[in-house]
């Protein structure tokens, strides 16, 4: 009677040892994940941070324009614009 005990205490014991085996196999892996999560979200933070400067540098109108006029030629109705060429240089 006291070998089928200790012989069922052991399965159980095995048992329980493969499962915390595997939760501990599981745990480094969500926390690999989580540290890589984190660096993302720490990365979109910063780009999020950056958008939303421009976006209130944008939103003056003044700003705007100002970004057009540089970035895309824009010219408001009756302007003239003029694009200036640096000259060719020789090497």
């Amino acid at each position: 009677m006291k070998s089928i005990v200790t012989i069922i205490l052991s399965i159980i014991l095995v048992a329980v040892g493969v499962q915390l085996f595997r939760l501990y196999g599981q745990n480094l892996s969500l926390e690999s994940n989580l540290s890589k999560i984190n660096t993302e979200l720490t990365g979109v933070s910063k780009e999020n941070t950056v958008l939303e400067a421009d976006l209130s540098y944008l939103a003056e109108a003044g700003n705007l324009a100002k970004e057009l006029r540089e970035k895309l030629n824009y010219k408001a109705p009756g302007e003239k614009l003029i694009i200036i060429v640096p000259p060719k240089t020789s090497d």
